[in-house]
């Protein structure tokens, strides 16, 4: 048999470095790895990563690779045509095994193996070389005889080295006991073989098998040996093509096998001339797998060497044209095609029936019949495009037919003889060509008929048949798919149009069904494609919107939503384990009622195609499930087909830095450290379902960042853009076949942090301040001590003349009016502060050096320009109160204005310590007047500072809430009781507070504040707890 294989191919130019395939290997991660003549290759299922010689140390030393393996700690090993490297696939770092010292012969690696001890062995044509663990130079093994040319090594079970020769010699080596021993090659008629052996496969019950190469004749030029390595006595030829039948049919793929595997039962072999050769070896079938679109008879895509992975798919490596993967065939979902099988000619499936003997199948180009018992399919007939099949009670020798835009026909199940059985019953309701989509078998003398014109019924014993036309506006009309009775005897009827419907006996009509929980226009254009009943009363429904689940109080759409791949349902049938089977427009759902556990399957599980067709289902009598669609028929029992969720594991496959590769500190851990330079980066990662990982889809989480999943779909990298500094711990998940894994893949994320970020940069800080401050203490401490004498002297002899002017003073600070204490709420240090500078410069100048005199000079005039600017400010609210101002507004940048606010209050925050905290929200910006905007957050801040401890904290806050922008002002002092806040914006009642350290006001400051507000058509509000703090708020719109 000459089947066609589903296959997904890596392309050659595009992705694999070239495209003959020397050897494949699977590692423990799962990663797949091709060995080319021209570099390595690493396959994630999405990706391919090219590994190549160039000039650093680190790399390949040669591109044209032999073979390829693994040992138990997950390096990989490269055997060149330039000598042997080792591989950490973790770092994607090569080391180079160095040659004996007195080693004069060839470089080339013809193969290469790894004991039960980790050791590795490899050979060149002339040599064999050891390699123990951990070690990176070779020790050469002296064999028995020079004349010995190597080909191929393998280790068995028991730890024996086995050698495949170019001299025909089969050689066992005892690696302990340094012992040879060789199994010479004879024919039947004891001739020895001339030839050489390669392809070595150790299959699970330790018997070895390998392909020889003979030279003796051109029509015996190639072979499959075994020997049994538990009990080793003799070499056999596998003589079972040697079949005269095999010879004769298969004679092609006998020449030139190229390497040989085993699953189960199957022996596998590959060939150059004629693909892949499946043996059965209990049923001694014989399958040559041949798809000419991916193989063909020339040399450059024959096949080179074959592999069966971890989840039993089989990869093929061919001569030129780069790698294909031929999916594990589900062989419980049976595939019947045009392709696949030579007797079936049908090439859209649309009906199925069943007698004693056989199943039939119908569709376009005709009906075909399959043996209940050997499977086997043969065609009826030809020039019938067939929509539904059934044996005809009156006589059984014929099938019943319905046939596209032809009514009924009568066909012969043996002679093939066929005749018009009922032509246009309803011609006199319609004058279309009407098609009967559907048929109802009830017994041996009633078959109901779903046409594009409404119901139909044939009642056999009176060769009559009835049309029930649409009556009114409450009758079901336009095209019938779908026929059922139900366990109550009602008959059921589906519309392609208009819903669900019912017949009405009493009425002798079809009338639309209205469900008391369905919402108005529910069934209204929905297509009704198959309806079911199950053992526990609940109707299901295919729908062109998804599977309809249907009780006498309940209405529940399944679709999409719940992991289906698809919400068009062809057909639902149940299998007897109580699951639901449905057929899509994207392949077979497995579902569960119960539960509601989903698994698809798609074409790389042996489907005909992803898409079934309407009517193409059937439900055998013993339980055999059957699905039709364009390409052919899948048929099965459900018991037989694995159910159960399948995890799909997921690896990371790369991490780059401003898209460049690099390597995690710690694989074991999945811990990745972004340095602080890097800004971007992304992870890779690939769930490893190698035949369909396009069919994976994938989300993410960052705890750190919040509880929700973020959907990937099929994209299976993360990229990450000046993520903050801090500890982040990552999680991926997969789904396939409907179903997201239970575990997830994990990763840390560490973001280091800048040195001003690092946690002890706060304390050094805090410790240089307070270094600086103690020496600029000492220093004033003795300059002052030194002044102090001279002071006290001049204080001695002036005390008389500050006495009187304390006394004009006093009096005229008790005369002054409200005015004047908000000049002194807001002047009284910057005054002072000069007036002592002045004062000391007018008496003791000549004291002071130059540079002394200037720096004071400097203070005084710094003061005397923030008391300018205060000044200005206050006859600015004076003007207010006449209505003489004008307000200049600006775009406002609130950092700026913040920072000049904080400016003249930086000593009092650090005298008590206070923790500032300022957040702008981004690209906010405030118009206001600029100077009464400075003043208004000088003020809140100054008295913030005022009532709060030392060591307490003060949050400035700007941010758009709804359409304003608000100036948030909060600390955690010791706040105000609900009359002092009631009084706070009155002049009359406002009464001063000394601070958390006695400082003074006059308490006129928030009317200050707030006539600013308001002349900037802002409102200022305050929200305050005695003893936890006050919060104002200032909006501008």
């Amino acid at each position: 048999m000459v089947t066609p294989i589903y296959h997904q191919k890596i392309k050659t130019k595009q992705d694999l470095s070239q495209g003959r395939v020397n050897d494949m290997l699977q590692d423990e991660r799962g990663f797949m790895w091709f060995a080319t003549m021209d570099g390595l290759n690493r396959y994630d299922g999405y990706e391919i990563k090219i590994y190549k010689h160039n000039d650093k140390t680190n790399s390949l030393s040669n591109n044209n690779i032999n073979r390829i393996i693994e040992d138990k700690l997950g390096n990989i090993w490269i055997a060149t045509k330039n000598g042997l490297n080792k591989m950490d696939p973790y770092s994607d770092s090569f080391s180079f095994i160095s040659y004996p010292d007195d080693y004069q012969g060839s470089n080339n690696i013809v193969s290469i193996t790894v004991d039960t001890n980790n050791n590795i062995w490899c050979c060149t044509p002339e040599a064999l070389f050891f390699i123990s663990d951990g070690n990176l130079i070779m020790e050469e093994k002296q064999l028995f005889t020079s004349s010995l040319i190597f080909y191929d090594l393998i280790i068995d079970q028991s730890n024996y080295l086995w050698l495949g020769s170019l001299n025909s010699e089969l050689i066992r080596y005892d690696i302990s006991t340094n012992q040879w021993e060789t199994f010479p090659i004879f024919t039947k008629g004891s001739t020895r073989y001339d030839g050489f052996i390669r392809g070595f496969h150790l299959a699970d019950n330790g018997t070895l098998w390998f392909v020889m190469l003979i030279n003796q004749t051109k029509t015996d030029r190639t072979g499959a040996f075994y020997i049994n390595t538990k009990n080793p006595q003799k070499v056999k030829r596998f003589d079972k093509f040697n079949n005269k039948n095999h010879l004769t049919v298969y004679s092609e793929a006998l020449g030139n096998l190229t390497s040989i595997t085993t699953r189960g039962n199957e022996l596998w072999i590959s060939s150059f001339a004629a693909g892949i050769i499946k043996f059965d070896l209990e049923t001694m079938d014989i399958e040559i797998y041949r798809d000419f679109s991916a193989f063909d008879l020339n040399k450059e895509e024959s096949v080179r060497n074959i592999l069966l992975d971890k989840d039993q798919n089989l990869w093929i490596g061919t001569n030129g044209n780069g790698v294909s993967v031929l999916p594990f065939d589900n062989q419980a979902l049976h595939l019947v095609s045009r392709k696949r099988n030579k007797g079936f000619k049908i090439s859209s499936i649309r009906s199925f029936s069943e007698d004693n003997t056989y199943y039939w199948i119908g569709g376009y180009y005709g009906i075909s019949k399959m043996n209940k018992k050997t499977k086997e399919i043969s065609h009826l007939i030809t020039n019938f495009q067939a929509y539904s099949l059934n044996n005809f009670p009156p006589d059984t020798n014929y099938l019943l037919v319905s046939v596209e835009n032809d009514a009924l026909w009568l066909i012969h199940k043996e002679t093939r003889a066929y005749k018009r059985y009922l032509a246009y019953p309803y011609q006199k309701y319609t004058s279309s060509r009407s098609t009967v989509y559907c048929t109802l078998m009830e017994g041996d003398s009633v078959c109901w008929l779903g046409t594009g014109d409404g119901l139909a019924k044939i009642i056999f014993e009176k060769d009559t048949t009835i049309f029930y036309a649409n009556k009114n506006a409450q009758s079901l009309n336009g095209k019938i798919y779908s026929l059922f009775r139900d366990n109550k005897k009602r008959l059921w009827v589906g519309s392609a149009l208009n819903g669900l419907g019912y017949f009405n006996d009493s009425l002798q009509e079809v009338v639309k069904y209205h469900h008391p929980k369905e919402d108005k226009l529910m069934f209204h254009g929905l297509k009704i494609n198959h309806i079911i009943q199950t053992k526990d009363h609940v109707y299901w429904l295919a729908t062109s919107s998804g599977l309809l689940r249907m009780t006498s109080d309940s209405l529940r759409f399944f679709d999409e939503d719940d992991n289906f791949n698809n919400s068009y349902i062809y057909a639902v049938l149940e299998g007897r384990n109580g699951f639901l089977w449905m057929s899509t427009n994207d392949g077979l759902i497995s579902f569960n009622p119960h539960t509601s556990m989903v698994k698809l399957y798609t074409v790389s599980d042996g489907l005909q195609d992803k898409e079934f067709n309407t009517q193409a289902y059937y439900k055998a009598k013993d339980g055999l499930l059957f699905f039709g669609g364009i390409k052919g028929l899948n048929y099965f029992y459900p018991n037989e087909i694995n159910t159960n969720v399948e995890e799909i594991p997921i690896l990371l496959s790369a991490v780059t830095f401003y898209n460049e590769e690099v390597y995690l500190c710690n694989q074991n851990d999945k811990e990745l450290i972004v340095p602080t330079d890097v800004e971007f980066f992304s992870v890779k990662f690939a769930g490893l379902k190698m035949a369909n990982s396009q069919a994976i889809i994938y989300k993410y989480r960052i705890k750190e960042l919040g509880d929700k999943w973020i959907n990937l779909g099929k994209k299976h990298e993360i990229s990450f853009h000046k993520l903050k500094s801090g500890d982040y711990h990552l999680e991926i998940l997969a789904a396939y076949n409907g179903h997201w894994n239970k575990q997830s893949l994990k990763m840390k994320i560490i973001v280091e942090a800048q040195f001003w970020e690092q946690f002890w940069f706060p304390y050094i800080l805090a410790l240089l301040i307070i270094f600086i401050l103690l020496f600029i203490s000492y220093e004033r401490y003795n300059r002052l001590k030194t002044k102090k004498i001279a002071i006290q002297r001049q204080v001695e002899e002036r005390t008389f003349d500050l006495q009187i002017a304390n006394n004009k003073l006093k009096k005229a600070n008790e005369t002054k009016s409200q005015f004047f204490s908000i000049i002194s709420h807001d002047l009284r240090n910057p005054i002072q502060a000069t007036q002592s500078i002045s004062f000391e410069l007018n008496k003791n100048f000549k004291n002071y050096n130059t540079e002394e005199q200037r720096n004071l000079i400097r203070i005084m005039n710094s003061s005397m320009n923030h008391m300018s600017s205060l000044l200005e400010n206050l006859l600015t609210w004076s003007r207010v109160q006449q209505n003489m101002i004008k307000v200049q507004k600006t775009e406002l940048d609130p950092r700026k204005i913040i920072e000049a606010a904080l400016k003249p209050l930086a000593q009092n925050i650090k005298q008590k310590q206070i923790h500032l905290n300022i957040s702008i929200q981004d690209t906010l910006q405030i118009i206001a007047d600029k100077n009464q905007m400075e003043l208004i957050i000088r003020n809140l801040v100054s008295n913030a500072i005022k009532f709060t401890q030392e060591g307490g904290q003060i949050d400035i806050l700007v941010y758009k809430r709804k359409e304003e922008i608000v100036v948030e002002v909060a600390d955690n002092g010791i706040g105000m009781d609900k009359q002092t806040v009631k009084n706070l914006f009155i002049p009359g009642k406002i009464t001063s507070s000394l601070g958390t350290n006695n400082e003074q006001g006059t308490g006129m400051g928030l009317i200050l504040i707030q006539d600013f507000v308001e002349l900037n058509q802002g409102r200022i509000s305050v929200k305050s707890e005695k003893d936890k703090g006050s919060t104002f708020f200032v909006c501008f719109p």
